[in-house]
């Protein structure tokens, strides 16, 4: 049996789906179904009214729905696919041309109509016939967005088969083949719970193949030798950080104790990941280097440095907030970090600021840090150390769901408003907004990412 690890995520996301009771799917457990399937189709009716009400829309929007183009301070956002609602952190190829990301497809009530639900007369099958009909209509499936070319197509698929639900997506560095972590789900009352599993999804000759169980979330490393993973412990939120060879899933590498947040160093043959022990000396970063798995503490010390003239994605970057504990009379402040991992040192990049924001990582060259502020996009220019202001929150929310491609120039955005979600068959816009050096510099530069308001421009 093989482990498994994350990548950048600190923290799980592990999504279940609880089965009807034993009087069958149509006799308890179903109902519960029955209802939200009438909800979603009386949601896709009104949202098919409100398409033919363009005026209504109107009202209850307060604007048109997402434009193809929507033009913002720092760049301008593309529609790419409003036909999805992504499930996972979407992960761009290492070229920067797709997009693949873990999706539910939006339910269509024609759809329904043309594949409705399974009437088993025999109670001992309507439950199993009921959950495969809902892993085959309703389930998350991996989805790739040519961004460059256009258009989409399905990786990997749940089937009556096959009830794997597709969690967390990683590509390989040759934009080739894709890691899936796969979490199962029972089928009826008898299947016991089955582990998680890793496959590899051959793009190019349509193939899968399962290659480790009992791990989830992988991280390819950089030479594509290597799959970071976690493994569950049996405790609740705990995992360990596993390293898994990438041709046949052997073991390479577990760490014995709770820990998560890897991150490959450039070559790919060093891991480092965040060791969360609860004693003092087990605490902290680790690396290990493979093929070897010679497991060393990582001693990180604080240095000042003056505007780096560049970053890399090899630097790890944070925004921790100080103060404002129960007994601290200031209130929290927060600083931008970079941590390089490389050579054992970090640094803050801005002083001490009022306002809560988070880096999403490094753009335009290595010479800004996006970041994530009052709902809306800001970039770090390191050569000034200014903000500038990337998008308008009064026409455009960006989403946790945001990701920089590997150019840095582009970023994945899929719109969170859940009135829209509910009305147009539980789907969302899925974005991509090009960065502008030149628009961004337009603008007036700011101590800290706040809104503009009139003042604020007067004064610069």
């Amino acid at each position: 049996m093989n482990a498994a690890g994350n990548s950048a995520n600190e923290s799980d996301r592990r999504t279940g789906l609880s089965t009807g009771g034993k009087c069958g799917l149509w006799g308890c457990g179903g109902c519960a179904l029955v209802i939200a399937v009438a909800i979603v189709i009386s949601g896709v009716l009104l949202a098919r009214w409100l398409t033919d009400n363009p005026e209504t829309v109107s009202k209850l929007y307060g604007e048109q729905p997402t434009p193809q183009v929507l033009i913002q301070p720092g760049g301008v956002v593309r529609m790419i696919s409003d036909e999805w609602m992504p499930d996972s952190t979407p992960v761009w190829s290492p070229e920067g041309g797709r997009i693949a990301i873990s999706a539910t497809p939006k339910i269509n009530v024609f759809s329904f109509m043309r594949r409705p639900p399974p009437m088993i007369i025999d109670p001992r099958h309507q439950e199993e016939a009921g959950m495969r009909w809902v892993m085959e209509v309703m389930a998350p499936r991996v989805v790739i967005f040519d961004i460059a070319a256009g258009g989409e197509r399905i990786a990997y698929q749940a089937s009556a088969q096959r009830t794997g639900w597709p969690e967390e997506v990683a590509w390989f560095p040759d934009g080739r083949r894709l890691a899936v972590g796969v979490e199962h789900i029972p089928v009826n009352d008898e299947q016991q719970e089955m582990p998680p599993e890793l496959w590899i999804v051959d793009i190019e000759k349509n193939e899968t193949r399962r290659l480790a169980d009992n791990v989830w979330g992988p991280n390819v490393s950089p030479n594509g030798r290597w799959i970071a993973c976690r493994q569950p412990t049996g405790e609740e939120y705990e995992t360990l950080v596993t390293v898994l060879d990438a041709q046949d899933g052997s073991e390479l590498y577990a760490h014995h104790q709770h820990s998560g947040n890897t991150l490959w160093d450039v070559g790919g043959d060093v891991l480092y990941f965040f060791s969360y022990g609860t004693e003092e000396k087990a605490r902290g970063w680790r690396k290990v280097q493979l093929p070897a798995g010679k497991l060393t503490t990582v001693e990180m010390k604080e240095v000042q440095v003056s505007r780096p003239a560049r970053l890399t994605s090899a630097h790890e970057l944070s925004a921790p907030g100080h103060g404002g504990g129960p007994e601290d009379k200031e209130e929290t402040t927060y600083r931008l970090r970079v941590r390089d991992f490389a050579q054992g040192f970090c640094y803050y990049l801005t002083p001490h600021l009022g306002t809560d924001f988070w880096p999403r990582g490094v753009c335009l060259g290595g010479r800004y840090v996006l970041v994530e502020a009052d709902e809306a996009f800001w970039v770090y220019r390191l050569a000034d150390g200014k903000f500038y202001q990337v998008t308008d929150p009064a026409s455009l929310d960006v989403g946790w769901r945001a990701q920089l491609d590997p150019s840095g120039t582009k970023v994945y955005l899929a719109e969170e408003d859940i009135f829209r979600i509910f009305t147009s068959g539980l789907s969302m816009p899925v974005m991509v907004l090009q960065l502008d050096e030149e628009r961004i510099l337009s603008q007036p530069g700011y101590a800290e990412p706040v809104l503009p308001s009139s003042e604020n421009q007067e004064e610069n």
